[in-house]
């Protein structure tokens, strides 16, 4: 009878095995960093936007509207003086049309601050996912990005990028639901295919390890110049009240001190136009 050839396992090397190991490690270093960006992205950042506007934006948005207001009556003083010394008149429908275009820009903010202070209202009364459920999910994003992330596994198909980036988006977003509904996908799809081995040189290896830490390493600083951008920057001072408290005394003081410069405009503004009137 004649027996079956025995497949062999071809045997790595212990240098190469230690260098699977260290890139493994690595890679495993990688996509919690992942995970940390991702959370950053998808809880810190809108909590310290929500808690910021609802502590102090709020505050000047009224201030910045006081402003504007204020900008736009002393433009207005300064198109019908211009006018009256020329001898010439101005319908109010003009000089609303002057004052809406040149301060359009400014009105869109105001417009678009007032939409962030509803939103981080509206974001803060929401109800929120309770522990169990925070790192259930985030065990779960962690296994998709070992699965999908393109620079853990560089030679997926192409269908897995477009499935990391929804995956991605679904975390950042905080859409759980959908990121679910991606990893039941994920499944279905990526089961059937095969993952690429890892590289069984020492050469290869050494370049897997080099391209791995610049990738880690360009993650670390997009994560470092994260903490030093709004809203991360001020974190310490939303959660020290007596911050806050000097902040808010500072900005009604602010608003005061504009209404009142409002309120002489205005007063300069109705003896300008009661005087034309009366000419």
């Amino acid at each position: 009878m004649v027996m079956a050839a025995e497949t062999s396992v071809p045997m790595l090397s212990p240098l190469v095995e230690e260098l699977r190991e260290k890139l493994r490690g690595l890679n495993a270093s990688y996509a919690d960093l992942v995970v940390k960006l991702g959370t950053i992205r998808s809880t810190l950042i809108p909590e310290a936007n929500a808690n910021y506007m609802v502590k102090l934006g709020a505050l000047e948005q009224d201030l910045f509207a006081r402003k504007l207001e204020a900008n736009r009556v002393r433009r207005e003083i300064q198109l019908r003086q211009a006018a009256a010394n020329h001898g010439e008149s101005l319908t109010d429908e003009a000089v609303l049309h002057i004052l809406d275009a040149e301060f359009g820009d400014w009105q869109e903010e105001l417009r678009r601050g007032q939409e962030k202070l509803a939103a981080a209202q509206k974001y803060l009364a929401a109800p929120f996912l309770d522990e169990h459920e925070v790192r259930r999910h985030k065990k779960l994003y962690l296994a998709l990005v070992k699965k999908l992330h393109p620079d853990v596994n560089p030679h997926l198909p192409d269908v897995a990028v477009e499935l990391w980036q929804a995956v991605q988006n679904a975390y950042e977003r905080g859409d759980h639901v959908l990121l679910e509904a991606l990893a039941d996908k994920v499944a279905g799809i990526l089961g059937s295919v095969d993952t690429p081995a890892a590289p069984d040189t020492v050469g290869a290896l050494h370049a897997a390890l080099a391209q791995t830490e610049k990738h880690l390493a360009a993650l670390q600083a997009n994560m470092d110049t994260l903490r030093t951008r709004f809203p991360l920057d001020i974190l310490d001072n939303l959660d020290d009240a007596v911050w806050v408290r000097k902040r808010r005394a500072t900005l009604k003081a602010e608003i005061v001190d504009a209404e009142e410069k409002l309120r002489s405009l205005c007063g300069v503004l109705a003896m300008l136009t009661g005087a034309a009137d009366g000419g």
